[in-house]
């Protein structure tokens, strides 16, 4: 009954704007690569090796699958995740997918480069505790000293390269209301876990890119010696229409697909950060390991590379094309990737296999290196079927 509290009820239902579309062309790249990996357990089951290596690679493409396709339902069903006040088992499940997938294939790796057991074992509890964490629900910002919020001052070169962007009316009417003094252009801040008010302190400065100086602008336009505040608060991108990134009516919208900075178990925003950006950072460590004794350790190492690009410029993309466009970029950069992952983990499986061996006085025509060429391989081959003809 209280009429200013309706009023701002108006108001903020007005804002909010229609729900967000399916994202069909996401949908299209997780179907394609679900395909991909379908084909690749169709050629899974000719090998002969039925070891634990085997079975990781089989748990590592199937959860793989689901995962993708799990995705590109929730793309075409719900673009901007489950509601926020329950969790459903469907999300729960993509979760579960999305945790144990990296440490399935980083315990598969760990056994094939490494040879050890324990580490790949290590792969599989961390994946387990994720999930533990993710059906909590826990806020790790709660508990850590995590910032709530980014602020990325642009500096006045990139605001006129930028001008044309569709979000760039909205960044405009975001900066009216920063009373703030002039700043180091380029300067990336950690804002308060809490948002400050409009005429508090800058936050803490953590570098500085561009020297030169940058202030927003308070007039709504675009200016020769103005820079650009971009404040991402943690609001759910996914909910809003991209030509309004940056209005304050949006600034309550949340989601669990893209929020940012979002430090949620039970997003895809810190699942991604940690299993895509750290998991495949260890990834590449035990590849440089291996690289100058192991003959596929380098084929690993260039999958890694075009993941961990594909990952850390999925930010830039999403600024600049959205978040459709940022997962479509990132499909685009990971499917290679993964296609070098598959082949790696079926010649695993089939050119380690236990050689056969003969009578104690013969020479084993077998052999163990698993950098043995096709020539050798067949040559083996010869030798053991004469002998066993004599």
């Amino acid at each position: 009954k209280d009429p200013t509290l309706s009023s701002l009820v108006v108001v903020r239902t007005q804002n909010m704007g229609p729900p967000p579309p399916p994202r069909i062309s996401n949908a299209l790249g997780d179907l394609a690569l679900g395909v991909g990996h379908v084909y690749a357990l169709t050629l899974l089951r000719g090998t002969t090796r039925r070891d634990g290596l085997f079975w990781l690679v089989l748990l590592y493409f199937v959860t793989l699958l689901c995962f993708q396709w799990l995705g590109a339902y929730f793309h075409l069903s719900s673009p901007g995740g489950p509601d926020d006040a329950d969790l459903d088992l469907g999300w729960l499940a993509y979760l579960g997918f999305g945790c144990t997938t990296p440490c399935f294939y980083g315990a598969a790796l760990s056994l094939d480069l490494l040879g050890s057991r324990r580490v790949a074992a290590t792969w599989i509890a961390c994946g387990l505790a994720y999930f533990c964490l993710a059906v909590a629900r826990l806020d790790l910002a709660d508990v850590l000293p995590l910032p709530r919020a980014v602020e990325v001052m642009v500096p006045p070169v990139l605001v006129r390269a930028m001008a044309s962007m569709t979000w760039m009316p909205s960044a405009l009417r975001a900066n009216n209301g920063l009373l703030r003094a002039p700043r180091v252009g380029g300067v990336i801040a950690m804002a308060a876990r809490t948002p400050p008010p409009a005429n508090a302190p800058s936050p803490r400065r953590l570098f500085s890119f561009f020297p030169k100086a940058a202030q927003a602008p308070t007039n709504g336009t675009l200016d020769e010696a103005s820079g650009l505040v971009l404040r991402f608060d943690g609001r759910g991108y996914a909910r809003i229409p991209f030509e309004a990134t940056f209005d304050d009516a949006f600034a309550d919208e949340k989601d669990l697909v893209a929020a940012f900075p979002c430090w949620r178990s039970d997003s895809l925003t810190l699942l991604m950060l940690v299993f895509g950006v750290v998991a495949n950072l260890f990834h590449l460590v035990i590849c440089l390991s291996r690289r100058k004794t192991h003959p596929r350790a380098k084929r690993y190492l260039i999958a890694h590379a075009a993941m961990k690009i594909a990952l850390l410029t999925m930010p830039l993309a999403m600024l600049l094309g959205g978040v459709q466009g940022g997962i479509d970029w990132m499909h685009a950069c990971a499917a290679p990737a993964m296609f070098i992952q598959a082949k790696n983990c079926l010649e695993s499986l089939k050119y380690d296999e236990n050689p056969p061996t003969h009578n104690k006085g013969d020479q084993q025509t077998a052999t163990t290196d698993c950098s043995s060429s096709w020539i050798s391989s067949n040559h083996t081959t010869t030798e053991t079927n004469k002998q066993k003809r004599l």
